[in-house]
């Protein structure tokens, strides 16, 4: 009687329960009053219908250094029974917010739904003082089969698992290392609840021989000899497998493997896939989950049968998810491909003659995609239709493509041929093909050219120019406005020192190297109206500006990583339907730099994909025109970070008359220096694609 006594005074010390409250009814159940103790909780609980309940969530801290959990619950009347969200009787209560803190500190929330017990139910007594108490113990064991508990899983699957194909689950309570070998004839299903198994010394962790069921938790090896061999049946629907050696997650040795669900394999090995089929009795079926490797191939077929997906008609272009160093798949047998995307540095198979089925009238179709910063070449299966490239005497990297059928066929690959200008790519019946045709069916595209000596870029007047530089060298100069009209694309990096107008029509102007496509410096004056200019530079903007450049129309879109615009001193003028974009992470679309640059943005939309729209560093910009009237529509500033962005610091100031600015994180970083006469500046917030942007417009 004293050793209980102390036993139940040293469990008070170490756990109890510190907390009641209800937190949902059922069908016009309740509860007069909650009280606890240490151990219990009592209540006047009132259950008017057969089905109603009271659902209490019962707070229980551990103050002491042991693992505890509860191992048995009673008092309870017998008309009455109850369920416990997401807690097993025997298990450890770990903290709600780290299930890795079961000790000193952990504190759990226990949801505890109390109703009739089935066919308890009496009208006449739907009024009870009820007392649930709870027996708190140290949990030692590490796992439980049903009511028994065991000090291993080992033990647990050799003492508790019989040989008669039952399926049996076991129940991890703990974080554990081991070592154990599944029988023929023995059904485990291994409930590692959230806990990690590691394991016990350079061996596997688990020998696989019988039925393997896994869901959940995480399996982990730093082992020579990895973390599962399976002779047997092993199916994995969720959890994890992570080898951190130099061997596999599943080494597949004549048995049955079958992954699904939410299923994550990885291992580091530089000589092992993370999963492996190693005899012709093997089979493995991939039809869910993620498998990666590191340093290797995703999957090794090495003998046997494999198959990824199901072959239903429908394809699931992401799950499953197979990624590797190399290859995803090291295809030494042949194999099946139904279902998900195949990733690898190198490519997605490394031997395309094993692949022996897929979906009827599928193919893989080939993309490159950036994970962690890693180029990747990424496969999936579709119905594709291929496009050949016919260089006509010319040369081409890419010589044809898969592309799915439906979708645009992308950006087209420039041939190259000495002394002849590229035109564009043709079919046989001389229709011509742009980036933006939608493909639907197989396709031969062939190069046309004219000889350089023939092509004529640009135009004044009647006169015509080889090249833009050679149009505005012949430009006159002085006072002197002069017309260039662009009459085919043009990819050249030109300066200007003169007054030009610059007519690009229906044709683009790229740059031809790192370089500025066009240079205005302080002597220059530069009018552009229509036409596309673009530029891939990683080192420069679109234009440099040290004179005077005025955008009335046209699209400006920089796709490297500078500015369309970069205002070095000089006046900018932005009007119309000018549409001016960059995508760069760091730099905005358009830049004032210097404290005499000047930028007027009376109209046309300024956009940035990942950085502000405008950045004022130094200088004057003036957004509108001052004339007593506003105009909220135009112009338009959109940006992925701000809309604007006035370093007041550097005493750069910002007029803002018409127009509107948007941005995610904030519509405008800084302040402005005036606003329109008589306005109010207002701020709201809209969604756009959905996108929340914060705005800024007067009123």
């Amino acid at each position: 009687s004293r050793l209980k006594y102390a036993i139940n005074r040293m469990l008070e010390k170490d756990i109890r329960v510190t907390g009641i409250r209800i937190t949902n009814t059922i069908n016009s159940g309740n509860s007069v009053y909650e009280e606890y103790s240490w151990s219990s909780f009592s209540s006047d609980i009132n259950l008017p219908h057969d089905n109603s309940k009271v659902t209490y969530a019962v707070t229980v801290t551990n103050i002491g250094n042991a693992e505890m959990g509860i191992t048995e619950v009673s008092d309870l009347p017998e008309n009455l029974t109850y369920t416990i969200d997401g807690y097993e009787i025997g298990s450890t209560l770990c903290d709600d917010n780290d299930n890795e803190k079961c000790k000193l500190g952990s504190v759990t929330t226990l949801y505890i739904t109390i109703g009739y017990a089935e066919g308890a139910f009496d009208s006449s007594n739907i009024s009870q003082s009820i007392n649930m108490n709870f027996t708190f113990d140290d949990i030692d064991a590490v796992a439980r089969i049903g009511d028994k508990y065991y000090d291993s899983l080992s033990e647990a699957i050799t003492q508790g698992v019989d040989t008669d194909n039952a399926e049996t689950t076991v129940v991890l309570l703990k974080n554990t290392s081991d070592t154990f070998t599944i029988l023929e004839g023995q059904n485990v299903n291994l409930d590692l609840q959230n806990f990690t198994l590691s394991n016990k010394g350079s061996t596997n962790i688990i020998q696989n021989y019988g039925t393997l069921h896994l869901s959940n938790g995480i399996i982990t090896s730093s082992a020579s000899q990895g973390a599962i061999n399976n002779y047997g049946s092993l199916y994995m629907n969720g959890g994890k497998i992570i080898a951190t050696a130099d061997k596999q997650a599943i080494y597949n040795d004549g048995g049955k493997v079958e992954i699904s669900g939410t299923a994550y394999l990885s291992a580091t090995s530089s000589v092992r896939a993370p999963v492996h089929n190693n005899k012709a009795a093997g089979s493995i079926k991939i039809l869910g989950g993620t498998i990666i490797s590191t340093r290797f191939y995703g999957v090794q077929n090495g003998n046997g049968t494999l198959e990824i997906g199901t072959k239903d008609g429908n394809i699931n272009i992401n799950n499953p998810e197979i990624r590797g160093k190399d290859y995803a798949i090291k295809a030494d047998a042949k194999f099946k491909y139904y279902d998900g995307v195949l990733e690898g540095q190198k490519g997605t198979i490394d031997k395309e003659s094993n692949l022996v089925d897929t979906e009827p009238g599928y193919g893989i179709l080939l993309e490159n995609i950036l994970i962690d910063k890693v180029n990747y070449k990424a496969g999936h299966l579709a119905i594709v239709d291929t496009i050949s490239f016919n260089p006509m005497d010319g040369s081409v990297d890419e010589t044809y493509r898969n592309v799915e059928k439906g979708t645009k066929i992308g950006k087209l690959p420039v041939p190259i041929r000495e002394e002849y200008i590229f035109d564009g790519w043709f079919t046989i019946d001389d229709v011509e093909i742009t980036d933006e045709y939608i493909v639907n069916g197989d396709l031969e595209l062939y190069a046309h050219w004219t000889h350089s000596s023939e092509v004529y870029v640009a135009m004044i007047n009647d006169t015509k120019y080889h090249t833009l530089a050679e149009a505005i060298e012949a430009a006159p100069g002085g006072n002197t406005i002069t017309t260039i009209t662009m009459i085919r694309n043009a990819r050249e990096n030109v300066s200007i020192d003169k007054k030009i107008i610059l007519d690009t029509q229906k044709y683009t102007l790229s740059n031809a190297d790192a370089t500025a496509v066009i240079t205005v410096t302080k002597y220059g004056n530069l009018t552009i109206t229509g036409g596309k200019i673009t530029s891939t530079s990683a080192t420069t903007s679109i234009i440099n500006n040290s004179g005077v450049l005025t955008i009335n129309g046209g699209t400006l879109s920089a796709t490297g990583l500078r500015q369309v615009i970069y205002n070095d001193g000089g006046t900018v003028n932005i009007s119309g339907d000018a549409y001016l974009i960059a995508t760069a992470p760091e730099r905005a679309t358009v830049q004032n730099h210097t404290s005499a640059s000047i930028i007027n943005i009376y109209g046309g939309t300024i956009e940035s994909k990942k950085f502000s729209a405008v950045n004022n560093e130094f200088g004057k910009i003036y957004i509108g025109t001052k004339d007593g009237t506003i105009n909220t529509s135009s112009p338009t500033l959109i940006g992925h970070e701000y809309g604007f962005l006035n370093n007041t610091t550097n005493n750069a100031t910002f007029y803002f008359y018409d127009g509107t600015i948007k941005g995610e994180s904030d519509a405008i970083s800084g302040s402005y220096t005036e606003i329109e006469d008589n306005s109010t500046y207002f701020t709201s917030r809209e969604v756009v694609d959905g996108v929340t942007y914060h705005i800024a417009y007067l009123n």
